[in-house]
């Protein structure tokens, strides 16, 4: 079922749609062959070099010529296990190294973000779609200007092993501002 995702978080003009379909479901799977998520992006453009294979494998996989990822491993077992742990973390942290276990310690709450689950898409780009980890309340987090948030947003959470984490040392990993600028696009924000 498609609804046009119109609540206090998008309006009908930015062509937001939510198709409620419950994770791991063989309908969610086959919704995933239909189009491009957003985590298939860096696949796509060869940024992603360890998970679910080479963008030849992509595309043989989106017209049904090979059976796509479906089995859970390790890394996505424990990076599904860990978000919600990244995301309550988040809501306390205020922009200082460990801040958050200070802030969490004294039931202080910085920011806020919340848990919408379904595959988001958007009739400008019908044949894209993501699935959120988390929103972010408008009006409940400061940028780095010192301005709130007049928009909702979105939350990556991210988790690595120290093999990911050695990656970061020079930025973010590219396959994940791909990610991220599709569901922003997405979502129009």
């Amino acid at each position: 079922m498609t609804t046009t995702f119109s609540k206090e978080w998008f309006n009908k003009e930015r062509g937001v749609q939510v198709e409620r379909i419950p994770e791991k479901t063989d309908a969610w799977h086959e919704r995933r062959i239909s189009g491009i998520g957003a985590s298939d992006v860096g696949r796509i453009l060869g940024l992603n070099d360890y998970e679910g294979g080479s963008c030849i494998e992509i595309f043989y996989e989106k017209i049904g010529m090979k059976p796509a990822f479906r089995e859970s491993n390790k890394f996505t077992f424990w990076g599904h296990q860990q978000e919600e742990l990244v995301a309550n973390a988040w809501k306390y942290y205020d922009g200082e190294t460990d801040s958050y276990i200070r802030n969490y310690e004294a039931g202080k709450k910085i920011r806020e973000c919340r848990n919408v689950s379904g595959v988001f898409s958007n009739t400008k780009y019908p044949h894209l779609f993501t699935n959120l980890d988390r929103m972010i309340n408008k009006g409940a987090f400061k940028l780095t200007d010192g301005s709130l948030l007049e928009e909702n947003g979105i939350l990556e959470c991210k988790t690595g092993s120290s093999w990911v984490a050695k990656k970061w040392q020079e930025g973010i990993d590219p396959m994940y501002v791909v990610q991220v600028m599709q569901q922003l696009m997405i979502m129009g924000v």
